[in-house]
């Protein structure tokens, strides 16, 4: 489904994704805010996470295949990151604060 605002100056897009997989069940991302280590688990099998910061660039991908995962991201600078949940080419993203 892709919505538009059409204005004089500006159009904006919004796209919203299939997340079926994922939005049907319960998922956690914690602790939040984290000093290093997220757990993450959900209610349906988690393919890929994929750990995104704020410049857009994937600093860590991994294959999970199971619902729960704990990682490590004290080698990363403090700020904010996106987790990105992948199950079947459909996702659903979390953002976490490292301090």
């Amino acid at each position: 489904i892709c919505n538009q605002v059409i204005s004089n100056s500006a159009t904006l897009s919004v796209l919203t994704t299939g997340i079926d997989a994922l939005s049907s069940g319960n998922f956690k991302v914690y602790p939040n805010p984290t000093v290093g280590i997220i757990n993450i688990s959900s209610d349906n099998e988690i393919e890929r996470v994929q750990i995104i910061n704020m410049n857009g660039q994937v600093v860590e991908e991994m294959d999970v295949y199971n619902t729960e995962k704990t990682i490590d991201l004290s080698r990363y600078k403090e700020g904010m990151y996106i987790i990105k949940l992948i199950n079947h080419n459909k996702f659903i993203t979390k953002r976490i604060i490292l301090q």
